[in-house]
């Protein structure tokens, strides 16, 4: 399957994915040189894809403890990291005209504030929690 590396993390990362170092926890993916480790949520463990130039030449699941390779595989499925809110609205406008009708009066202060926070934080495409 030929597919450019760098399109490939660009694409995860707008899904939620984030670049780290290693891969450990779900919804991360790191990048050096010829390999991209990638941790779907969905998934019980992470995957390593080996390219060849823009040829993904090997994909094998892997132990996220001690990053050593535990067996091939064929395909794997990724899933999006994180909610995704921004791409389903067409503008700005629309979204905070959505935010501004959600009512949280009902809610105390502690759960309307935590709401508030991962909210900005989801259209900051960042990860609460």
């Amino acid at each position: 399957m030929d597919v450019e590396p760098f399109k490939l993390l660009s694409q995860w990362e707008a899904m939620g994915y984030r670049m780290e170092s290693i891969v450990e926890v779900p919804g991360s993916i790191s990048h050096r040189g010829g390999i991209i480790d990638i941790y779907p949520p969905t998934s019980n463990l992470p995957a390593r894809l080996e390219f060849f130039g823009n040829t993904v030449d090997g994909i094998r699941l892997f132990d996220p403890a001690n990053q050593r390779s535990l067996r091939a595989v064929s395909s794997i499925a990724i899933s999006p990291a994180t909610e995704l809110l921004t791409p389903l609205l067409s503008s700005q406008l629309e979204l905070e005209s959505i935010l501004s009708s959600i009512d949280l009066t009902g809610c105390n202060t502690e759960v309307s504030q935590q709401f508030q926070q991962e909210l900005a934080m989801l259209l900051n495409k960042q990860r609460p929690g």
